[in-house]
């Protein structure tokens, strides 16, 4: 037993001069050996990435201090807020199983299958994609199992994924060209799927396409070719007794009549279509088939104002009338038949600034028309509601409301509407801005994409604490998240509120911080559009410190960069230098020195230069850094232990990484890396040896990188691979000089955080 005992101890050592003999090998073009185990560690991490050697001392020299340091830090990564993402929801995205249970489809980044177990909603990802889950439709079989087709953006396939009550299994019927918008699904007698879907060839021409399992494999038919017109964009299909499929859709075209609601059906070897009606404008249109086969059709026409109407076979010809008329929005159109075979429809209802979920059936003598949820005001979009009816002929609608990435459902109990959220979803993470307090634990502030949020991450050392600072909204697309910490560890944030500026409501620059308590907000400049590109800085009396652009109205002034600084009664705001903002993602960038005079880095938008202007006491000193080509975006400033500035930054010229950095004398400017198209997004600190580290996002790759000087070379590593991951990158260095960046993986539209260490 002893032995044994010694076995793991014994391990450990031989891996220990097994990593550090990797590391004793010499670096190709210089002498400049690493001096710690985290230096040694940090190298063997970014280099087993790069394919570069590093040299080291003899491994006894460095054992001891190795097993001082065990485990040896690594890369890490969290999800701080990764929210489902959902777009195109369609009328055919809910279901009721057999035990009244709600099962809805939804998607985007992925395919969620979403249901609710009694108490809660439950979901599960059932394409994990990327980009999958579009126009995603819903039938479960007689064994309640789900069956959906939906659309693969990744590979511009149409889709199909059902659950055997075991594993999910997915299959692509259909990947000729740009396949699978709008699909429509629906299960036959042996519980075989049929899909409606189109085929876009381009925006302006698409093809109504259909596919169906014939029990050993899919058969794939064109319906109607689009021959220069969009055939089948809303659609709808439907199985009659004998298993033959109907489609409902519109199609349009040049010509007077340029729109045509159309039935088409699958009569023997060949499709018989015939037209319902043409007009002006024919939009959203449902389809469903009673027990005696006779087809009921609702749908939306527009010329001086929107109708409902509502067209019925009855075995012999088409019956048509029109329901309901308004100067409004009346579309997102779902329908179904109860047991009497009575029609039910859901539909969205705007109107001189209202918004309302409606709800509509015929009670036998009239069409009884009510609200099912009054409460959507502040949304402005309703992409889609699907209603469903339980075994009692009750109406259950989910619905999502795009401008508020909300997904709710509303059933009626009684006589009385229930109503509430599914998921609230989102893209996160936008312009992150990371800080770590005295216990180096990450605090994070970001920008909610869809509802238009600012929000604040902080780790309390088990997981992430996230609260909304401000729902007024700020620009989507101006880099204006900042992020600081006072001497206490409570954050401040700048930031900019664009919430209406057309309708001169309040805007500009604002800015908020907890006191301990609550969250305190203000604005700080408005004139014209300020608040562009923030930064903020707090000094050592607790007081912030701001840069930014203002970019005033057409005609009203010049475009500048500012500085506005808190001295404990008001805000003392300067103008720095009169520049064009023309790349609005780019930031500025500050930093205070030892006697907390301002340095700020910037970008001259109008002569495409680096500039940089430091306050000496009197005035702003102004210096153009760097004019060669067009350079200057993204620009990340940082002083090191002798306030001397550092600024990392891009040249848009030759899409390239780019350093400079004044050495008390003069400035150095140089490229950190030309491969490949790099530099977006930079993020630079400098360590306790006044060492650069940057981040930065590299477009070729889709890849967070991270470029760190060794003494003589750069060393550079890549983080985080594929997705876009690497958006909004913000770099801090912790007390041991470890890295930790927190960044948007763009495509997934997440927040996350990476770190190196133990």
């Amino acid at each position: 037993m002893k032995s044994r005992r010694l076995l793991v101890p014994l391990m450990l050592v031989g891996c220990a001069l097994l990593v550090f003999m990797a590391l004793a090998v010499p670096r190709m073009g210089t002498a400049q050996p690493a001096t710690t185990v985290e230096e040694l560690t940090m190298h063997s991490a970014l280099l087993t990435q790069t394919g570069i050697l590093s040299t080291t001392e003899p491994v006894t020299d460095y054992l001891p201090l190795l097993m001082n340091h065990w485990p040896p830090p690594t890369w890490h990564i969290q999800k701080v807020d990764a929210r489902r993402m959902f777009e195109d929801f369609t009328h055919r995205s809910l279901a009721l199983d057999s035990q009244g249970r709600t099962h809805v489809v939804a998607g985007y980044d992925e395919l969620y299958h979403i249901w609710h177990d009694g108490n809660i909603w439950q979901f599960e990802v059932v394409d994990a994609g990327p980009w999958v889950g579009k126009w995603a439709s819903l039938a479960l079989d007689d064994a309640d199992h789900p069956h959906i087709s939906y659309y693969d953006w990744d590979n511009t396939c149409l889709k199909y994924a059902y659950w055997d009550g075991g594993a999910w299994h997915i299959a692509a019927p259909d990947c000729e060209g740009n396949v699978g918008w709008d699909t429509h699904l629906v299960l036959d007698s042996d519980n075989h799927p049929h899909i409606s879907y189109t085929k876009a060839a381009s925006f302006s021409e698409q093809d109504l396409r259909y596919a169906h399992w014939d029990g050993s494999q899919w058969i794939v038919e064109t319906i109607e070719a689009g021959n220069n017109c969009r055939v089948g964009g809303d659609n709808a299909i439907a199985l009659d007794s004998t298993g033959r499929p109907h489609v409902s859709y519109n199609d349009s075209g040049p010509g007077i009549e340029p729109y045509r609601l159309k039935h088409a059906v699958r009569d023997g070897g060949g499709w018989i279509t015939e037209t319902l009606e043409s007009g002006g404008f024919i939009g959203n249109n449902v389809l469903a088939i009673d027990n005696v086969d006779h087809l009921h059709v609702v749908y939306q026409t527009a010329e001086t104002e929107d109708h409902l109407k509502y067209a019925y076979w009855n075995g012999a010809s088409w019956q048509t009338e029109t329901l309901f008329s308004q100067d409004g929005a009346m579309d997102g159109l779902s329908l179904a038949l109860d047991a009497n075979q009575r029609p039910h429809f859901s539909y969205y209802h705007g109107v001189n600034g209202t918004r309302e979920l409606r709800y509509v059936v015929w009670n036998g003598a009239t069409w009884q028309n009510e609200v099912a949820d009054a409460n959507l005001e502040g949304t402005n979009w309703m992409e889609a509601t699907s209603l469903a009816l339980d075994a009692q002929g009750k109406p259950h609608i989910a619905y999502y409301l795009q401008d508020l990435t909300l997904l709710r459902y509303a059933h009626k109990s009684g006589a009385t509407w229930q109503t509430g959220n599914i998921d609230q979803g989102g893209v996160t993470g936008v312009y992150a801005s990371l800080a770590l307090d005295g216990a180096d634990h990450p605090h994070i502030a970001y920008y909610e994409d869809r509802a238009e949020d600012l929000l604040y991450a902080a780790w309390d050392g088990a997981q992430w604490q996230i609260t909304t600072v401000d729902t007024e909204g700020s620009e989507a697309n101006d880099g204006s998240v900042s992020l600081a910490l006072d001497a206490n560890g409570n954050p401040h944030i700048s930031y900019r509120d664009d919430t209406d500026v057309l309708a001169l409501e309040p805007h500009g620059l604002k800015y908020a911080h907890w006191n301990g308590t609550t969250w305190q907000t203000q604005f700080v400049d408005q004139e014209g559009r300020a608040g562009r590109g923030s930064a903020i800085i707090i000094d050592g009396d607790g007081y912030p410190h701001i840069s930014y652009y203002d970019v005033p109205f057409l005609g009203s002034g010049e475009d500048s960069v500012r500085y506005a600084r808190w001295d404990g009664n008001q805000w003392q705001i300067q103008t720095v230098d009169h520049v064009r903002q023309t790349y609005i993602d780019s930031p500025t960038s500050l930093a205070l020195d030892s006697a907390n005079h301002p340095h700020i880095a910037y970008l001259d938008g109008e002569n495409e230069d680096l500039k940089y202007a430091r306050w000496d006491g009197g005035n702003w000193q102004v210096q153009t850094i760097d004019s060669a080509g067009d350079v200057g975006t993204f620009p990340s400033l940082a002083l090191d232990s002798a306030d001397r500035p550092h600024i990392s930054y891009r040249d848009r010229t030759h899409d390239d990484l780019r350093y400079a950095h004044w050495d008390g004398a003069q400035w150095y400017t140089e490229t950190v890396t030309n491969t490949g198209d790099v530099g977006y997004f930079t993020s630079l600190a400098v360590d306790n040896n006044d060492h650069p580290h940057i981040t930065y996002y590299d477009q070729t790759n889709r890849a967070l990188c991270y470029a760190r000087w060794a003494g003589a070379v750069w060393d550079i590593a890549v983080l985080a691979t594929g997705n876009q991951a690497g958006y909004y990158s913000s770099l801090v260095l912790d007390t041991n000089d470890y890295p930790h960046v927190a960044y948007q993986n763009h495509s997934e539209g997440d927040l996350e955080y990476m770190w190196f260490g133990p």
